[in-house]
């Protein structure tokens, strides 16, 4: 029997690292400096929008650069703003992307944004005719790609990756001149195009493939994903104006994505409210101890679902309740599974929950690197649990134990 080698994370309450058969893990979370690098506005995207990725040949990407020629900012008065037909503004829209030049850069309200070579290759396939605007003004859709970069958080990822502030300042802008019935600026309808579109590929990108590419490791081609068509995926919703349903159907279906993701929310309202109580230093605490310090081990337990608030209901007793849920809270975490607070357990107890936080955007984050669908068999092993897995049609079949580790390093 054959059975696909992939890195996979799997775990309902906090991430658990998966990792290839015979290929040993990453020994980072993310790539060093990859958190100045995120912080950056730049784009080198790969086939159609990777983060940090290195320079590609030009068979592999074509840059493109976009200089607004329209001479009017979002202040403009009435008497500055020229009315012209939508046909026109396609024009502008085609002479804006004729004048392109490497590297890709769209100019607007005066602010120069990184973007791909999807976006001209979107709009030529539509003779450049505005995609997110009539001659009434901003189409619906337009609301329904802001909400899902809004919610971009959910999937481990950040709003302002995807030019939330000016689509939202340009937005009002046209619509204030609306309610005021007011001569929209044409070009603040193309630049507001021109922003929407970005954003989508960009967010697209981001939710299957992730925002920063795999790390290079033997058989890692066996596990990159392979990018959709998102000019014709995003062609296609906006036509049939189903974008609602194309929105939800980019981040990966699988389950144990699924359950990062209600895992990741569970922890930030958590994080929001403060954080978890630190179970403080002292004597070793198991079953039958009355000790001060089982009242924020009981809390912490309560918060992330090990407990059951209903149950352990004497303010400073270790009672069986207290005990099951510790062995379930060292169970997810891949500990001794004694129902003792030992040095290790209470190490793991007290990680912060902005800690936690992270490790689930990460893990969210290696999800996306595997293909969108996986094979009828595989093997997953857990790492944290030294455990794997044979799953045949989604369905676990085999369960053993197994030693993490190198030859020379077990």
């Amino acid at each position: 029997m054959s059975y696909s080698r992939l890195g996979m994370v799997l775990n309902p309450l906090l991430s658990t690292i998966f990792t290839v058969m015979l290929v040993h893990p990453p020994q980072w979370l993310a790539p060093p400096g990859a958190e100045q690098r995120q912080g950056t506005m730049y784009l080198g995207m790969r086939a159609a929008g990777h983060e940090d990725t290195p320079p590609l040949s030009p068979d592999e990407k074509a840059f493109q650069s976009f200089s607004s020629a329209c001479p009017q900012s979002m202040g403009s008065s009435d008497a500055s703003v020229t009315p012209i037909t939508f046909e026109q503004m396609r024009e502008d829209l085609h002479a804006r992307i004729d004048a392109a030049g490497i590297p890709p850069q769209i100019t607007v309200t005066g602010t120069s944004l990184p973007t791909s070579a999807l976006l001209p290759q979107f709009y030529a396939r539509r003779a450049y005719k505005l995609a997110w605007s009539s001659e009434a003004g901003p189409q619906p859709q337009v609301d329904v790609l802001i909400d899902a970069l809004r919610d971009a958080g959910r999937e481990g990822l950040r709003p302002d990756d995807y030019h939330l502030a000016p689509i939202e300042a340009t937005l009002t802008a046209v619509r204030s001149r609306q309610a005021e019935h007011r001569v929209i600026d044409p070009c603040q309808l193309v630049d507001l195009d021109l922003l929407l579109t970005d954003a989508f590929f960009r967010y697209g990108v981001h939710v299957q493939s992730g925002r920063i590419p795999p790390p290079t490791m033997a058989g890692a081609e066996e596990v990159n994903p392979q990018e959709d068509d998102l000019a014709t995926i995003l062609e296609t919703a906006l036509e049939s104006t189903q974008l609602v349903d194309t929105l939800r159907s980019l981040p990966p279906s699988h389950p144990g994505y699924a359950q990062l993701r209600q895992a990741l929310a569970r922890y930030r309202a958590i994080e929001a409210k403060g954080g978890w109580p630190i179970v403080p230093e002292g004597p070793l605490l198991s079953k039958g101890v009355r000790d001060e310090r089982v009242v924020a081990l009981r809390t912490r337990l309560v918060l992330v679902g090990d407990l059951d608030p209903g149950l352990a209901h004497q303010r400073g007793l270790f009672d069986e309740a207290i005990e099951h849920a510790l062995r379930r809270f060292q169970r997810r975490h891949g500990l001794a599974v004694d129902g003792v607070v030992s040095p290790t357990t209470r190490a793991a107890l007290n990680v912060p929950v902005r800690a936690r936080v992270r490790q689930l955007e990460l893990n969210m984050e290696r999800w996306r690197w595997l293909p969108r669908e996986l094979a009828a068999r595989y093997i997953l092993v857990n790492i944290a649990n030294s455990a794997l897995e044979v799953v045949e049609h989604g369905r676990p079949v085999l369960r053993m134990r197994v030693i993490v580790g190198r030859p020379d390093r077990p």
